[in-house]
């Protein structure tokens, strides 16, 4: 029983510190300005995947394109040769 009221008690002090706008859960709860901006960089991140998803890109090539990643691959691999003789 003991644990059970510690539990409650705990909890009601987590959500008197988000109503108070503590922590990150309280700023994203109580602060418009970084809600806003968490909400634009979580939609300009899902953009870039999007992209990458589609190919767009060296990296989406590199994810999605075998023949890029292959030939990417032959590069180094003459770039570690041709450093090895200086």
């Amino acid at each position: 029983m003991d644990d059970l009221e510690g539990l409650i008690g705990d909890t009601r002090a987590v959500v008197a510190g988000v109503n108070a706008g503590q922590g990150t859960l309280g700023q994203l709860v109580k602060d418009p300005t970084l809600a806003n901006e968490t909400t634009t960089a979580m939609t300009n991140l899902k953009e870039i995947l999007q992209k990458i998803n589609q190919g767009q890109g060296s990296v989406g090539q590199l994810v999605n394109d075998a023949t890029f990643l292959r030939n990417v691959k032959l590069t180094l691999q003459k770039v570690d040769k041709a450093t090895e003789t200086l």
